[in-house]
């Protein structure tokens, strides 16, 4: 909405979520932005912050946020970022992984981490730009969560995972 009055987008979001198993559970997400007016862009908080989508979590002892994307050279580019920890009640660590889509606009999106609010993100359209968005073409965003058990899962597995993802035809092997 603009100034709370005229809807100027449609959003509509789908989110998928596959049977736990093997200590993990697979979360995907796909968002769609239709705009229903010319001329609307996005950015980032005053085009130089964060902005997209955005995880806060729980604030867990020992806390951990990485984040890893290949080279701009690589083939293929993965990207991704692991929030982890030991939660309240809990007696062992776990956390959370986040792989950005390859076909995302700008992909991959810059990492913001603000370790004190328990905050990370991949970010959406990249810093110091604007994203115009298209009356004839919806925009389409896609993540996949991944909740693990244990700390953060070693890089070779997110790797695997991320070429999973990007492999089959529901983005999981079922």
């Amino acid at each position: 909405m603009w100034r709370d009055k005229e809807a100027i987008a449609q959003e509509m979001t789908t989110i998928r979520v596959y049977r736990a198993s093997e200590g993990k559970r697979i979360i995907d997400l796909t968002m769609v932005l239709k705009v229903l007016k010319d001329s609307v862009t996005l950015a980032t908080r005053f085009t130089n912050s964060y902005g997209g989508f955005n995880v806060r979590m729980a604030t867990p002892q020992n806390q951990q946020i990485t984040s890893y994307s290949d080279k701009t050279t690589a083939s293929p580019q993965r990207s991704w970022a692991d929030f982890n920890g030991l939660f309240e009640g809990a007696t062992a660590s776990s956390g959370m992984t986040i792989l950005q889509h390859k076909d995302n606009p700008d992909y991959p999106g810059e990492w913001i981490k603000y370790p004190n609010l328990s905050w990370f993100q991949p970010t959406f359209p990249s810093p110091n730009t604007r994203y115009l968005l298209s009356k004839t073409k919806p925009l389409v965003l896609r993540y996949r969560l991944i909740i693990h058990q244990g700390a953060k899962p070693d890089d070779a597995i997110i790797s695997k995972q991320w070429d999973e993802y990007h492999t089959s035809q529901t983005g999981f092997n079922e």
